[in-house]
């Protein structure tokens, strides 16, 4: 049961940013920019994570705030370069090589933060890909939006391996906060430029605010909260559900139809999460305490 709930909030997570793929590419980039969008977007969840999160905030030693900040640019640099790839790139196909992620950040654990694993672990990765790929992809070409989306998925991979080292030991709500003021600093900057354009639909302006209040400060928050509860790869295998709610999204609300296709790729990613689960990630040897106090002295 301890270790189910972090799995269970992450899980929600990832049904909070599956619900908005649809609405960012139908509604919301039809009335604004995605530098203006994102700025709109993260500085109502940083103002409202500060007024919630303000005295964990005023706790928070230095290092704890460059990291936290740090960790808002790393994720702001992902949204800004994703979000302008799906000027030119379907919904799908943006969602497949989003979620790639989920294979890159076995590698940036192992090579930047020395995240230890089963060797088995490889194997679900590449079962959730070919899920991934499966539920996703209905033709590819690669072009700059596609080529914008992957480097958004590195960035993306780099924060959530960052996140399992930082969040341990630390305020969840302080970091929530600080990643919010760090994601709106990054498209800010880009908006200001030419002037900050607000949306003219109540629509538009209903699912900003649904996008600010749940799926950036309440999804950031539990994000935060579970990964300092878990690996960095047991993470990013559950977050490969995201196209999954982003499919169930797009079949209940967008019109599209659920085919045999979207089905198996369902099953792959869902029985490379359980394997995951059952297997186990990390070395037997390894106590996940023990990892946790190792890795927060690094930090």
């Amino acid at each position: 049961m301890k270790k189910l709930i972090p799995i269970l909030a992450l899980t929600l997570v990832t049904a909070m940013w599956g619900s908005t793929f649809f609405m960012i590419r139908t509604d919301a980039l039809s009335e604004l920019s995605a530098s203006d969008l994102l700025t709109v977007r993260f500085f109502m969840a940083a103002i409202l994570a500060t007024v919630i999160w303000g005295r964990d905030l005023l706790r928070a030693d230095r290092k704890t705030l460059a990291l936290g900040f740090g960790l808002g640019l790393l994720y702001g640099i992902a949204q800004l370069v994703q979000t302008i790839g799906l000027y030119t790139t379907d919904a799908s196909v943006s969602g497949f090589i989003t979620a790639m992620y989920i294979v890159i950040v076995p590698v940036v654990a192992l090579v930047v933060f020395r995240e230890q694993f089963k060797p088995i672990t490889w194997l679900w990765v590449a079962l959730a890909g070919v899920g991934l790929a499966a539920l996703s992809l209905k033709g590819w070409s690669f072009g700059t939006g596609e080529f914008l989306t992957f480097v958004g998925a590195i960035f993306f991979a780099i924060q959530v391996a960052g996140l399992s080292v930082v969040a341990p030991g630390r305020s969840a709500g302080a970091l929530t906060t600080l990643q919010m003021w760090g994601t709106g600093a990054v498209s800010f900057f880009p908006a200001v430029s030419d002037g900050i354009q607000l949306p003219q639909s109540g629509l538009v302006w209903a699912e900003l605010i649904y996008m600010a209040t749940v799926c950036s400060v309440g999804a950031i928050f539990l994000e935060t909260w579970a990964q300092a509860r878990m690996s960095s790869t047991e993470a990013a295998l559950i977050m490969a559900t995201e196209p999954l709610f982003a499919t169930l999204f797009a079949v209940t609300f967008g019109g599209e139809i659920l085919t045999l296709r979207l089905a198996i790729g369902a099953a792959f990613i869902m029985t490379a999460i359980v394997s995951a689960q059952l297997t186990g990630v990390r070395p037997d040897g390894i106590l996940e305490d023990s990892t946790k106090d190792k890795v927060r002295i690094e930090v």
